[in-house]
């Protein structure tokens, strides 16, 4: 994915699932499987700016409480049609992630209701056949485990 790809998907202001199709079954050892990645982005900018200098070595107590504060309402809103509304399907949404591939591992498909929630919070990825095409297709996956956004994308 480019970053006018990740851009004009909208990803910059919503939560998305990366990575919700697999062929592994819910084993993680077999060719093609991967976690599902929740990506929660910093924005819309909360009340209070988060993305403060890496070389401000202490917090005031207020700061703190707002950094939380601002942690807590980007990572619990989900998507919702009013920029400072909430999806109540959300919660749901996260716990179905949660889940999934100990659900698939079991030989369990997903519920009627997660699905409709993948539907809307999963990136439409298709099935990656290996880390390897990962890696080639996307540029965003390395074997260390490290995530790497799209170049020129900031992580706020």
């Amino acid at each position: 994915m480019t970053q006018a790809e990740f851009i004009a998907a909208g990803l910059l202001h919503r939560p998305t699932f990366f990575g919700c199709n697999t062929t592994g079954n819910g084993d993680i050892s077999v060719l093609g499987a991967y976690p599902i990645i929740a990506y929660i982005p910093n924005s819309p900018v909360p009340s209070y700016a988060t993305n403060t200098s890496t070389y401000q070595p202490s917090y005031t107590e207020a700061d703190q409480r707002n950094f939380l504060v601002a942690a807590q309402t980007n990572s619990t809103r989900g998507i919702s049609a009013d920029p400072n509304g909430v999806d109540e399907e959300w919660p749901l949404a996260i716990k179905s992630a949660v889940v999934d591939r100990a659900r698939k591992r079991d030989g369990q498909s997903r519920s009627a209701q997660c699905q409709v929630l993948f539907d809307k919070y999963c990136y439409a990825d298709g099935v990656v056949e290996s880390a390897a095409t990962a890696r080639a297709t996307t540029g965003t996956f390395e074997m260390a485990g490290q995530i790497r956004l799209p170049e020129g994308v900031l992580a706020t």
